[in-house]
C-alpha cells in the first residue's frame, strides 16, 4: 500500500468499504425478507387454523368429526385450494386425517412419526399454537403450525397445517446470487468511479504542488489562483502558500535590499581607508609625522564605525530570538547618557532628562540601550550645535513612551518616512558620517515589540521621536 498513490489508495479503501457495505446491506436485507416471510406465513397459519377448526371440524363428546363448509367443500378440497398439508391428531395424539405431503409420507412409509411426544406435552401445557420448520416432501423446508383444538376448554385434539416456504429461501438465495455477481462489478465501477472523483477532487491540490515545483528565488511573485468556497480546506491551502509566498518573497527583498545597500554602505569607508593608508605611507616617506598620525585617527575612526554598524547587523539578525523581560529605563537611560556626555560635550549639546514614572518597561536592556543611543546619536549628528536635547520618559494610558527631542534643519514631509529605512541619509546628512542604519535599528526593534514609532518636524526646526506601547512593570 505504501508504494500506491494517495489517490489509488483512496479509491482501495473506498472500494473496501463499498464492498463490505453492499455483502452488510445484502445479508441484512436477505435475513430481514427471510424473517419477515416466516412472519407472514405464521399469521397465514394461525388463520388458517381457525378457518379449518371453524368450518370444517366438530368436537362432540371428546370425539372429532369431519364436515363440508357452507360451500359444500370438503377439507382435503380446501386445503389443496390454499396450498395446505395438514394432520388431524385425536386428544391421544393418533392421527385420523391425513393430507397433502402427509398423506404421500404415510403412504410411502407407514411407519413415518410426524410430531413428537413432548412436542404435544407444549402444546397440551400452554394451550397455545406451536411452531416448527421441518424437511418435508422432497426434502423441502415447511414450516407447520401445532395447535389444540379446544372444546369446552378441554383438548380434543390438534390440527397441524403446513406450507412449503422454499420460496421464501429460494428468493434469498436469488438475492445473495445477485449480490455475488454485483459486487465484483461495483468493485471496478467505485474504484474508477473514485479515482476519478479524488482526482477531480484534489486538482487544486496538484496545482499547488506543481506551482511549488516551480517556484524558485526569481519567481516568487507568482501566485496559485484560487478559486472555490472560502471555507473549503484546499481552498485556505492556497490562501496561505500565498500569503507565505508573499511572506518569503518581502523577506528575500529586504535581503536583496540589505545585502546591496550594505555592500555600497561598506565600499565607502573601505575606500576612505585604504586612501588614508596610502596618504599614511606618503607621509611616512616624507617623515611628515604629525600628518601621519591624524590619518591613522582617521582610520581607527572608521574602524570604530565598522564595529558600530557590524553591532547593528547583528541586533538586527538575533532581535527575534532574545527573551523578553523588564528594563529599569530610568538608571539605564542615565547611564547612556552619561556615557555619550563627551560626544555631546564636543558640540556644545546639552542632553535633558524628565521622567515622569518609575515604573519598568518591558523590553530587553541591550534593545533599550540600542534604540536610545541611536536616537541620541542621531540628535547629535544631525541636530544644531550648541543646542538642547530633551528625552523623555513617562506613562499614559497605562502605557509607557519615550520622547527624543532636538533641534535641526527642517525635514521635508516625504523625507520623513524614509528616515527608518537601512542605509538612508538625506542629502544634508551625507558628509555627517554613519552607516545610515541607526534609526533603521530602531523601527526594527519597536516592530519587534509591536510599539509605535512617530517622527515629526514641527515648527521647521523641532525634530521628535515618539515611540509609545511599551507594557509598564511595578
Amino acid at each position: 500500500m505504501r508504494r500506491l498513490t494517495f489517490r489509488s489508495r483512496v479509491a482501495i479503501l473506498f472500494s473496501l468499504i463499498l464492498a463490505v457495505s453492499l455483502i452488510g446491506s445484502g445479508v441484512v436485507f436477505s435475513l430481514a425478507y427471510y424473517s419477515l416471510n416466516l412472519v407472514n406465513i405464521e399469521k397465514f397459519l394461525i388463520r388458517e387454523s381457525s378457518e379449518v377448526f371453524e368450518k370444517h371440524l366438530i368436537i362432540d363428546n371428546q370425539e372429532i368429526f369431519f364436515r363440508k363448509d357452507s360451500l359444500g367443500k370438503t377439507l382435503s378440497a380446501y386445503l389443496r385450494d390454499e396450498g395446505l398439508s395438514s394432520l388431524v391428531l385425536d386428544r391421544s395424539g393418533n392421527i385420523i386425517g391425513s393430507y397433502g405431503v402427509y398423506r404421500g409420507q404415510l403412504d410411502a412409509n407407514q411407519g413415518t412419526v410426524f410430531v413428537e411426544p413432548d412436542q404435544l406435552n407444549v402444546v397440551r401445557g400452554s394451550n397455545k399454537p406451536m411452531f416448527n420448520l421441518k424437511k418435508l416432501y422432497e426434502n423441502r423446508t415447511y414450516l407447520e403450525i401445532i395447535s389444540p383444538l379446544l372444546s369446552n376448554q378441554e383438548i380434543g385434539g390438534y390440527l397441524i397445517l403446513s406450507t412449503d416456504v422454499n420460496m421464501g429461501n429460494q428468493m434469498m438465495v436469488l438475492s445473495l446470487s445477485l449480490l455475488a455477481l454485483i459486487l465484483p462489478v461495483s468493485l471496478i465501477l467505485g474504484w474508477l468511479l473514485t479515482r476519478w472523483m479524488v482526482g477531480k477532487s484534489f486538482k487544486p491540490l496538484e496545482d499547488i504542488l506543481s506551482h511549488m515545483s516551480k517556484v524558485g528565488v526569481g519567481n516568487l511573485s507568482k501566485r496559485i489562483k484560487i478559486r472555490g468556497n472560502p471555507k473549503d480546506e484546499i481552498v485556505r491551502l492556497s490562501e496561505s502558500f500565498n500569503k507565505m509566498l508573499e511572506r518569503i518573497e518581502e523577506g528575500v527583498e529586504k535581503q536583496k535590499e540589505f545585502v546591496s545597500n550594505a555592500s555600497h554602505e561598506l565600499k565607502t569607508p573601505l575606500a576612505r581607508s585604504i586612501l588614508a593608508l596610502e596618504v599614511i605611507e606618503e607621509d611616512l616617506k616624507s617623515k611628515d609625522i604629525k600628518k601621519s598620525l591624524s590619518s591613522i585617527s582617521q582610520i581607527k575612526k572608521e574602524l570604530v564605525g565598522y564595529g558600530d554598524l557590524i553591532h547593528s547587523l547583528l541586533t538586527l539578525a538575533n532581535i527575534h530570538r532574545s527573551t523578553i523581560t523588564a528594563t529599569n529605563v530610568v538608571s539605564n537611560t542615565k547611564k547612556i547618557i552619561k556615557e555619550l556626555e563627551d560626544e555631546s560635550a564636543k558640540k556644545g549639546t546639552e542632553i535633558s532628562f524628565n521622567s515622569e514614572t518609575k515604573k519598568g518597561f518591558l523590553i530587553q536592556k541591550d534593545h533599550w540601550k540600542v534604540v536610545l543611543t541611536n536616537l541620541l546619536v542621531n540628535a547629535l549628528k544631525h541636530g544644531h550645535k550648541n543646542s538642547k536635547i530633551i528625552v523623555r520618559i513617562g506613562e499614559i494610558n497605562h502605557k509607557g513612551y519615550l520622547q527624543v527631542e532636538n533641534l535641526a534643519e527642517k525635514i521635508e514631509r516625504g523625507t520623513i518616512n524614509k528616515l527608518v529605512r537601512r542605509f538612508y541619509r538625506s542629502e544634508k546628512s551625507k558628509g555627517s558620517g554613519g552607516q545610515g542604519i541607526g534609526l533603521a535599528v530602531v523601527r526594527d526593534i519597536v516592530s519587534h515589540y509591536k510599539l509605535e514609532i512617530n517622527i515629526q518636524s514641527r515648527h521647521d526646526q523641532i525634530f521628535l521621536v515618539s515611540i509609545e506601547g511599551f507594557d509598564l512593570v511595578n
